[in-house]
């Protein structure tokens, strides 16, 4: 659209646009109908300029004033002269003017209409209006003002215009009244509102003067109640306030305190007069006190007793109290209150009495379980010891069912015992945790493998999934971690009678370095009603007593779990259904040792492995274990799925490599499986583990009579699981195996030792001694603390076993009598203290007389051969040679002589077997004595001679240390060669501790 804010128009005499610079050439338009033509055609005579109305075009839709004056030729109209000018010029110009915000500026006809406006309203334009208040004008003249409400947008202004008669126009200007008022009204109210300030500023002075002399009264009375009341508090609680004036000394007290003190009316009441009522053992100290206080200026509180001088009674008082300061920050007055303390001093003192009382009974109550303890694990030593050594001999079916009926029912009755005294010591806040370093992984594998046997004998499948850092040290108790262990597994156990026990162990590192174990044993057994969940954890608690009667127990185990646990900085918890089994958590929080080695873990080549076994629990366990091992496994349930997998797996050509195969299981068992897998797999039968399990004997020799060469015992552990299949796979033929404490006894300690045994109990010595000589050591025997020290100090022995309570001296005595001789005379002979007393600090005490190790009745074997090697390793492993022979002494792996033997010959075992035992040791003493000797000729034959009969056998360590002290004969280094004989002599008492038993069961067969 064409812009028309200034336009020039030509009209001819006809009304016809003959020219416009808005408006295409040749374009016409008729105009003959517009007033600013007809206004010059009618009256053609005058030529004057005139103005239209606005107008709106016909094409543009724009206002428009046209202002125009006629043409004329030779004296005739001839047409008309236009422009227009669009009012918004009008409204650019007044912009220019002064005008405030709600100012207006209009411009209007004689007639009333609108030409222009500014503000611009477009909707005015044109319109026509009253304009009659232009003659109402104070000054109706060609200039006026007035003032109005503007009908257009109701604001009210003050106008000015001004007529111009020639053009029919008036200019009208107003400004609005609100902005002309406006310095006046903020004057106006600047003014009101000082005023109101000053009123309400007057007023509430006023206020609080009038509240002021209102609560000054108020506090008057106030103060005259509380005075009261005070009084009254005081009588009611006799408590007594008194005033003492120090320069006086005088003092004003109130009337209770008149009735404590037991004060006459005619009692002068001076500092000298109270100080002679405080009894003859607190007066001068009270007397000092309360002028140190004085001095200090200070607050004080003191008890102490008085003697009334109304009646002579004593009693015990309190008294408080501070000064209060005079003119000058001088002390004036001592204010405080006085208490009859008597009746709470007596209080006290029967507190005192009772407490005394309950701590004699409790230490009689110590006592009383310490000698209880002693007294019952002494025969329970002998019952026990007895039992064991009895199981190793050759019974019948009935002899063994009895023995291991008595065995079961002493070690129920010991648990007992230890919970029974577990539960008295945490109870009395005097058990205390060990922290001590210990290996993760095997205690966890140790405390399962306990529980195998109870599990076995119920016919349950005991499943271990202990995945944690396989060289993982950490610092804490861990025999009390398998306390813990072996309460809720027991449990488990105990109440479930079919189906499987499922121990799941996972570790997580806590910020800072600690480690979080969170165990989860879950069990198929009975379950527990929701309501008796959390009661289960009480002491004596069962989930109902006629568990009691079915399962027995004392109700103890899990309140003493729950105990340890929280001193553990852990917890406990239970989640079960009743009719479908519970899985019990705990999580315990222990330290990291600073020194673990980063753990080791294998990744097998890719083979395909079939596990059978009918326990879900542990084919997920193993699939798990196989896949972090980097190898594909397939699980089945039964011995038949297991066949008809094998057979499916060879005719499509791709085989198994390796069967995990379980040997008992419902239906068909695995030695029949293993008897049929030849028909199901006719081209090669894939190689074969045997899972065994552990509390059921025969089960090696079936697999030995089967031709199965490899077999682990449930439940599985992951070391020799990996052990298991690398031997399988042959990567690596050393296999592992750990041989009875029995058999290892000699081993553990490194040698055969002389052995002092200080015990009085005659069946502790008979256990002892037969225990000990049949791990391959020497025994020497006393029965006194006394003896113990003379034998001590006079021969030459390498270990004591020292009893602690023994007649004439005891244990802890003979000890560091034996200590005392060493400190003058030199040397350190290892001390391990045998004792049934095993209440709190038993250990450290014997420790602090100067023992190496403590060991707890009733010896068990196990617990006594590791102690045996831990106290006498020093003296055997101590090497100082150079680099190079250190390399060279180092002691051989591991070695599995059970294996050995198994390989042997029948009539070589049958012919020199026998033999050999005697001759090995006479023919170890021949190289001992050329050692001692130096005889460099007679060393190298008798290490020749012990090398050949040795071979027999096929004792790899025991050939390649024979063959080191042969070479060490020729080089003429004794003292090497002294050294490969300590550790031959360990590896020939495990050797002929395997063979002795190999020997008996050949017997037996």
């Amino acid at each position: 659209m064409q812009d028309i804010s200034f336009q020039v128009a030509v009209i001819d005499k006809d009304g016809m646009m003959q020219f416009s610079n808005l408006s295409k050439p040749n374009e016409k338009v008729d105009l003959s109908h517009r007033e600013h033509f007809r206004v010059h055609h009618d009256s053609p005579e005058i030529d004057s300029l005139f103005i239209s109305k606005p107008l709106k075009g016909k094409v543009s839709g724009k206002w428009s004033l046209q202002f125009t004056r006629p043409i004329f030729r030779q004296g005739r109209f001839d047409g008309v002269l236009v422009v227009s000018v669009s009012p918004d010029q009008f409204t650019a110009l007044a912009k220019k003017l002064t005008v405030s915000g709600g100012g207006a500026v209009t411009v209007l006809r004689d007639g009333g209409e609108v030409m222009a406006r500014y503000p611009a309203m477009e909707s005015m334009l044109g319109k026509v209006i009253d304009i009659s208040f232009l003659s109402l004008s104070s000054t109706p003249s060609l200039a006026g003002n007035y003032r109005r409400v503007a009908l257009v947008d109701g604001v009210e202004r003050i106008y000015g215009y001004t007529r111009i008669p020639e053009y029919q126009l008036s200019f009208v200007v107003g400004e609005s009244v609100k902005k002309v008022l406006e310095p006046y009204e903020a004057h106006r109210n600047m003014v009101l509102g000082t005023a109101v300030v000053i009123n309400l500023c007057a007023f509430f002075l006023f206020g609080l003067l009038f509240k002021a002399l209102n609560a000054r009264e108020g506090m008057q009375q106030k103060l005259v109640e509380r005075e009261a009341i005070l009084r009254q508090s005081q009588e009611v609680g006799h408590i007594g306030s008194y005033s003492l004036d120090i320069e006086s000394k005088t003092f004003d007290c109130s009337d209770t305190m008149d009735t404590i003190f037991g004060l006459p009316p005619d009692f002068e009441k001076t500092y000298a007069n109270w100080l002679q009522m405080i009894s003859p053992a607190d007066r001068e100290i009270v007397s000092t006190a309360m002028s140190e206080a004085i001095a200090q200026r200070t607050r004080f509180s003191y008890e102490y007793k008085i003697i009334r001088p109304f009646d002579g009674r004593e009693c015990w008082i309190q008294v408080a109290g501070e000064i209060k300061q005079g003119d000058a920050d001088k002390s004036k007055h001592l204010v405080g209150i006085v208490v009859d303390i008597t009746e709470r001093r007596q209080h006290e003192e029967e507190l005192l009495t009772a407490k005394e009382m309950a701590e004699a009974a409790n230490v009689a109550k110590s006592l009383f379980l310490a000698s209880m303890s002693h007294e019952i694990r002494t025969p329970m030593n002998g019952i026990l010891g007895m039992t064991e050594l009895a199981l190793d001999t050759s019974l019948n079916r009935e002899q063994r069912q009895y023995l291991n009926l008595i065995k079961s029912s002493a070690d129920s009755l010991l648990t007992i015992i230890d919970d029974i005294l577990d539960s008295s010591k945490i109870e009395a806040g005097k058990l205390v945790l060990e922290n001590v370093v210990f290996d993760l992984p095997r205690m966890l594998d140790d405390a399962v493998r306990t529980l195998v046997i109870p599990a076995e004998q119920k016919g349950l499948e005991l499943v271990a999934d202990t995945d944690v850092d396989g060289n993982n040290n950490l610092i804490g108790d861990s025999v009390r971690i398998r306390q813990i262990l072996f309460n809720v597994v027991g449990n488990a156990i105990k109440f479930t009678e079919r189906g499987e026990v499922v121990v799941h162990v996972r570790q997580e590192t806590l910020p800072g370095g600690d480690v979080q174990l969170h165990f989860k044993v879950t069990d198929t057994g009975i379950g527990i009603p929701q309501d008796k969940i959390t009661s289960i954890f009480d002491s004596f608690s069962q989930a109902d007593n006629s568990i009691t009667r079915k399962y027995g127990g004392t109700g103890l185990g899990l309140s003493i779990s729950s105990r340890l646990v929280k001193m553990m900085q852990g917890r406990i918890w239970a989640e079960s259904e009743l009719g479908h089994g519970s899985t019990f958590h705990f999580v315990i929080r222990l330290m990291r040792d600073g020194e673990n080695s980063p753990s080791q873990s294998i990744i097998l080549p890719q083979r395909k492995v079939l596990i059978v076994d009918d326990s879900n629990a542990n084919r997920q366990f193993l699939a798990d274990s196989l896949r972090k091992m980097g190898t594909h496994s397939i699980c089945v349930e039964t011995g038949q799925e297991a066949l008809e997998e094998m057979q499916r797996a060879q005719l499509s050509g791709n085989a198994y490599d390796l069967v995990l195969l379980d040997a008992h299981m419902a239906g068909m068992d695995g030695f029949l499986v293993q008897k049929k897998m030849a028909d199901y797999t006719p081209t090669l039968s894939p190689k074969l583990i045997m899972m065994v399990s552990a509390g059921i004997r025969g089960d090696a020799d079936r697999c030995r009579m089967a031709g199965i060469e490899l077999y682990l015992n449930k439940p599985i552990r992951l070391p020799e699981l990996r052990a298991a299949l690398l031997s399988a796979f042959e990567l690596n033929t050393a296999t592992i195996a750990k041989p009875s404490p029995l058999a290892d006894g000699a081993a553990l300690s490194g040698k055969r030792l002389l052995i002092l045994l200080a015990e009085d109990n005659l069946v502790n010595q008979q256990l002892a001694v037969k225990l000990l000589e049949k791990a391959g050591h020497s025994v020497r025997v006393c029965d006194n603390g006394k003896d113990a020290v003379s034998l001590a100090v006079t021969e030459k022995f390498d270990l004591v076993l020292m009893d602690i309570q023994m007649p004439v001296m005891d244990g802890m005595e003979a000890s560091m009598a034996i200590r005392a001789h060493e400190a003058q005379n030199g040397g350190h002979l290892p001390i391990i203290a045998m004792t049934a007393n095993v209440m709190e600090g038993d250990r450290e005490r014997c420790l602090a007389s100067g023992m190496d190790d403590y060991l707890s009745k009733p010896i068990q074997t196990t617990k006594l051969m590791q102690s045996i090697s831990s106290v006498c390793r020093d003296s055997v492993t101590k090497l100082t040679d150079t680099d190079r022979q250190e390399e060279f002494l180092q002691a051989l792996p591991e070695f599995d002589y059970a294996r050995a033997l198994e390989k042997t010959d029948t009539e070589v075992l049958d012919i020199v077997g026998a033999l050999a035992l005697s001759n090995i040791p006479a023919q170890l003493a021949e190289i001992s004595l050329a050692l001692k000797a130096r005889q460099l000729p007679d060393l190298q034959r008798a290490a020749h001679t012990l090398k050949g009969v040795i071979g027999y056998f096929g004792a790899t360590p025991i050939i390649e240390y024979a063959r080191r002290i042969e070479q060490c004969a020729r080089e003429g280094q004794l003292e090497m060669a002294s050294q490969h004989f300590q550790l031959m002599e360990m590896e020939t008492g495990k050797f002929l501790a395997y063979l002795l038993h190999k020997l008996e069961a050949r017997k037996c067969e």
